[in-house]
């Protein structure tokens, strides 16, 4: 019994990647657009896996204790939704007359946008679950994004940048599943908190995700035209939400300080604005569009975490580790209403040739072609489905964590902590803190000798 104890994590994921492997044999074939997907595709495809490695990672380190498993799970969790996202939408997509999952680079692009959504859920229930309870929330949560998504491609939704079915589905999945799992113990631990030197990492993870956005919310774009745009409003929409972002956060501080240990000023709030535009980033929202939206998310997400996120944790017990609502669930719900507002306008004498590619059932001729309102309510419609779907996906998850026997739920006393999981040296704090303190006394006592 010590035995299983010791290796269920081990086993589990030997299982899993076995599983894999004989899966990928029987059914994963190459395809074959190289010189396509090759000039198109592979330069976004690398922008979005860095962000997915260093940017989510880094961003992840903020708290001071955690900073091993911050990175090193983000690392494992990525790793294991990029192999388990192909094999899946694959297998929706099989049929008896094609035998195989074709693999391309394309599939490589939409694999890190559902590592994206598993690991904002990941977000909102940092430090408070173990390993192996977030092997299996990701292995639950993919096939429910895959859902999700396939309902979004079915209703003709246009979502560029996945602002909501990747930020709104993985910020609210997440939060379904913090929600469930919640104990009072989570709330205000000794552990739950930065350092000058975490709050660093954290930023370096942010300023990743600002330096790439505009190539994840271009990444998939169908014609230079809207790549172009994509890229264009999603930079001008991250530039004035760091300036908003800033200001803002010297108003919530009675002294105007930038202060890094406030949620307030959590660095990611300064990417904001690449959620925000995501829907509508290849839409043409002109560039002034692009900085009013930006500017709009940083006021959004920065009282976010000034004011929604402690009422929401005193009043409905939702503790959200990393703040996910305010950085990605209501700056996606905000691209989403921005987005319906921006296809109510859209027409011919707008787009010109490029309606039909922006919206393609606005041109399908085929079926009747819809209008800017039947669009615009189809929008409003993937919305709705996508929080209900992550909802409901998240407390079905939340419940097999919290119920099923063996998941290795962390004591108390580990929560935000390395120390359960990973081999740390013990004294290394208490050595550091010994080492500043000598350094303060002998500065003392060579300023005293001056003297």
């Amino acid at each position: 019994m010590a035995c299983w104890k010791r290796g269920r994590f081990a086993v589990t994921v030997f299982a899993v990647e076995l599983v894999f492997l004989i899966l990928f044999g029987i059914f994963a074939e190459y395809r074959y657009d190289v010189e396509v997907e090759t000039r198109w595709f592979y330069p976004m495809f690398q922008n979005v896996h860095v962000m997915m490695f260093i940017g989510f990672g880094f961003l992840m380190t903020f708290l001071k204790k955690y900073g091993y498993s911050a990175l090193s799970i983000n690392f494992l969790i990525a790793a294991l939704v990029l192999q388990w996202h192909i094999l899946f939408k694959g297998l929706m997509h099989f049929s008896p007359g094609h035998y195989g999952i074709s693999v391309g680079l394309t599939d490589l692009i939409t694999a890190d946008f559902t590592a994206a959504a598993v690991l904002i859920s990941f977000g909102a229930v940092i430090g408070k679950t173990s390993p192996l309870q977030l092997v299996v929330m990701a292995l639950l949560e993919v096939p429910i994004f895959a859902a999700n998504e396939y309902i979004a491609v079915k209703f003709q939704a246009s979502d560029i940048g996945g602002s909501m079915v990747v930020h709104v589905f993985g910020a609210y999945y997440g939060l379904a599943v913090a929600k469930t799992i919640y104990k009072v113990s989570q709330s205000h631990h000794e552990n739950e908190s930065s350092s000058y030197q975490s709050d660093i990492f954290s930023m370096i993870g942010a300023i990743f995700l600002w330096l790439y956005w505009p190539s994840f919310n271009s990444a998939i774009a169908t014609s230079e035209e809207q790549q172009v745009r994509a890229i264009i409003n999603t930079y001008l929409a991250l530039a004035s939400c760091v300036l908003v972002t800033f200001a803002m956060s010297s108003i919530f501080d009675r002294h105007a300080r930038f202060n890094m240990l406030k949620m307030s000023a959590h660095p990611e709030c300064n990417t904001r604005g690449g959620v925000a535009v995501g829907t509508s980033a290849n839409f043409m929202i002109q560039p002034w569009g692009a900085i009013l939206i930006g500017c709009l998310a940083a006021v959004l997400s920065t009282t976010g975490f000034e004011y929604l996120q402690p009422m929401l944790e005193k009043k409905l017990r939702l503790h959200d580790s990393c703040g996910v609502h305010n950085l990605h669930g209501m700056p996606g719900v905000l691209a989403a209403v921005i987005a319906i507002i921006a296809v109510s306008f859209a027409n011919v004498e707008r787009y010109g040739h490029e309606l039909g590619e922006t919206f393609p059932a606005m041109a399908n001729t085929t079926d009747g072609a819809r209008t800017s309102a039947q669009q615009a309510g189809y929008q409003a419609a993937t919305l709705g489905v996508t929080i209900a779907m992550s909802l409901v996906g998240g407390l079905i998850t939340g419940l097999v964590l919290r119920l099923v026997p063996g998941l290795d739920q962390p004591d108390e006393h580990y929560y935000y902590s390395d120390a359960k999981h990973f081999l740390v040296e013990e004294g290394m704090e208490s050595l550091s803190s010994k080492a500043s303190s000598d350094a303060d006394a002998q500065e003392v006592k060579e300023t005293e000798e001056k003297i």
